[in-house]
């Protein structure tokens, strides 16, 4: 995979630009290397730090194979505040992907996932043409699923997605969902939302993913 040059994912399940990274700089060296060899990556993050750091600012300058996927849910600071807890806020995102794509010509993606049903389904549109106005040219998509063997484990977690959402999310899951476990909606309640974001991708030229 690393001689034939295959995109290497950093920041699947932990962000490459938290505030550890701040402080110690592990990342920071590992870009020096990457960037020595000229290997593509994609980044997926919530940070916005470090798009500002002179340090990294430095070595983002005229990297074409670099795409970062800002990760953003919506637009509502105050929901976002609550389900995303200590991250910057969606407009501080928003700005981190202006300010990023002004440095190279790697792209900048809207990362829409978790799509919640109740949050970013009030104002996913907004948030699309928002981040397309940024510089991102194209958005990523994944309906959140419900892992019902934690229900209890994770219960402040739900209620707080919950209140969010308007209505109580593990029944939602239970009713709208097939099979046990790890619940995912059906296609019906799902098409919908992801033919008018394609249609709208499509409309401001952006290219459009979904898992």
């Amino acid at each position: 995979y690393v001689r034939t040059g295959r995109v290497f994912q950093w920041g699947g399940l932990s962000d490459q630009f938290d505030e550890l990274q701040r402080k110690y700089g592990v990342t920071l060296e590992l870009l020096k290397f990457f960037k020595e060899i000229h290997y593509p990556i994609c980044f997926s993050t919530k940070g916005t730090w470090w798009v500002y750091d002179e340090r990294y600012r430095e070595l983002l300058r005229g990297q074409d194979n670099w795409n970062v996927k800002f990760s953003i849910i919506t637009l509502d600071a105050e929901k976002a505040k609550k389900i995303e807890v200590g991250v910057p806020s969606p407009q501080e995102r928003l700005r981190a992907i202006h300010e990023y794509t002004t440095l190279n010509k790697g792209g900048a993606t809207l990362r829409l996932r978790p799509f919640i049903i109740g949050v970013s389904s009030k104002d996913y549109k907004d948030l699309i043409i928002a981040a397309h106005d940024a510089g991102a040219d194209a958005v990523t998509t994944e309906f959140f699923c419900l892992e019902a063997r934690s229900v209890y484990t994770a219960k402040e977690h739900y209620e707080a997605l919950s209140e969010c959402c308007g209505f109580d999310i593990v029944e939602f899951y239970k009713k709208h969902s097939t099979g046990s476990g790890y619940l995912r909606l059906n296609r019906k309640i799902k098409v919908r939302y992801m033919r008018e974001m394609k249609t709208l991708c499509d409309k401001l030229g952006m290219r459009f993913y979904v898992s």
